[in-house]
């Protein structure tokens, strides 16, 4: 079926989870005259979003097309009933960026994905773009920007969850980037290589792909693929792109023949091997958008970084403490990212919460950099095992609150105040924005006098 908004105002349309994401399609399918009728699980947001927008409530109507909001189950593992009923009756399933590139048909993309750093990825390419290019350039996607909500452009930087991914048909992108590939949500896929497949899906024969060539299923995505710039942070690559102790390598590739080397300038939201991956799929990225280099790392100097993700709180200049907001670290891969980035000081560290994957077992090698841990939240208990089993001190402070109100009563000197939970915070916070503005509100009210 050939989408446009022509061909959606003749289709009966109900949407699947009315998220961010679903209520977007909503308001823009409202908008454009199209018949919507709505379905959510949870039935009070259900009536909430009937009455906000005045749509009809799916009961048992015939429709032509269903709306799947990411994040709704949609694979082999789990499959909501709505998505099993309709594919039995061959009732194409839509999504939101598939109308979204339907519609604008002439923009250029670049999309990224990658278990860990996508949203940091996307705001400083974003960053770069928008200070070098006369085009419009909007950002969208999972970073919290539902692409239907977005204003015309003539470039989107669009971040792609797997579960986004998942819902396309085709991907069609510009440029399609994968910045990593480590476990994560395997309560939704059969195993690891499922979810590898799910982000490999981003690449396509017409677009400029970018990968990591660090890591083993990366690599195995990378054989597979006809022409691929891999990107590295442990060796310089013949042909690729490497970025080792500040040092950006280009090499045979992006226009460039032979070797380049160019200092990356220090920028504090940009530290460790994980920003690292972040800096080169951006300059990769803006290369290919015709941004020159330096260009580029004058942008990346001036880059403030984003929220929650190793965001400098507080620097206590008397006693030499700097408090971090690294509340985005929801797996232990996340805070290994933190601990490589601050591995040459001592470190207190705030952990814990609702653990969604092996636990912080895999961060053994860092525990000597570790001062004292405050645990909180339904990981604690294990987690205090683990450091105890290591002998590294850990205190059971059970709430982020706590932790604060223990480290105040502690003498602490030339370290790092560290809230990386290496959780998911649900277990007792709304989401992790909540959990680090909680975190930033705390420190800058002055908790230590």
């Amino acid at each position: 079926m050939s989408l446009s908004l022509e061909t959606l105002k003749h289709k009966q349309i109900c949407v699947l989870g009315l998220g961010k994401t679903g209520c977007a399609a909503v308001e823009f399918l409202k908008k454009n005259d199209v018949i919507v009728s709505i379905f959510d699980d949870n039935k009070e947001l259900l009536e909430k979003v009937s009455k906000t927008y005045g749509v009809e409530k799916f009961t048992s109507q015939e429709i032509d097309l269903l709306f799947v909001s990411p994040g709704i189950p949609n694979n082999k593992v789990r499959q909501h009933h709505l998505i099993k009923s309709f594919s039995d009756k061959s009732i194409p399933i839509i999504s939101d960026v598939e109308i979204f590139q339907a519609i604008h048909p002439n923009a250029r993309y670049i999309g990224v994905t990658g278990t860990n750093g996508k949203s940091t990825t996307v705001a400083l390419i974003n960053h770069i773009l928008t200070k070098n290019k006369k085009e419009r350039v909007k950002l969208c996607g999972n970073i919290g920007m539902p692409v239907l909500s977005v204003e015309e452009a003539d470039i989107y930087i669009v971040e792609l969850s797997s579960f986004q991914i998942d819902l396309l048909k085709k991907p069609k992108l510009d440029i399609s980037i994968c910045i990593n590939i480590t476990p994560d949500h395997l309560d939704s896929y059969l195993n690891i290589d499922d979810y590898a497949s799910s982000k490999a899906r981003i690449f396509s024969d017409n677009s400029l792909n970018i990968i990591s060539a660090d890591y083993p299923l990366c690599k195995k995505i990378f054989s597979f693929l006809k022409y691929c710039i891999p990107m590295s942070t442990e060796k310089i690559l013949h042909v690729g792109v490497s970025l080792i102790d500040g040092k950006l390598n280009i090499n045979n590739c992006l226009g460039v023949k032979g070797q380049m080397v160019y200092d990356v300038p220090h920028n504090h939201s940009l530290l460790g091997k994980y920003n690292a991956e972040n800096i080169m799929s951006a300059v990769c990225a803006c290369i290919a958008m015709d941004v020159s280099i330096e260009n580029i790392l004058e942008s990346i100097a001036s880059f403030n970084g984003l929220p929650h993700r190793m965001e400098l709180i507080l620097h206590d200049k008397q006693n030499n403490v700097v408090f971090i907001n690294d509340s985005k670290a929801t797996n232990a891969v996340s805070t290994k990212a933190a601990f490589e980035a601050f591995k040459d000081q001592k470190i207190i560290w705030i952990a814990g919460g609702l653990c969604k994957d092996d636990g912080i077992e895999t961060l053994k090698d860092y525990f000597n950099i570790l001062e004292k841990v405050y645990l909180v939240g339904s990981s604690m208990d294990n987690f205090y095992l683990v450091l105890d089993e290591y002998g590294v001190t850990g205190i059971k402070s059970n709430t982020l609150e706590n932790a604060l109100q223990d480290i105040s009563n502690s003498m602490f000197e030339n370290c790092v105040v560290l809230l990386s939970p290496a959780c998911a915070s649900t277990d007792q916070w709304k989401n992790f924005e909540e959990r680090g503005n909680f975190f930033k509100e705390r420190v800058n009210d002055g908790f230590l006098s």
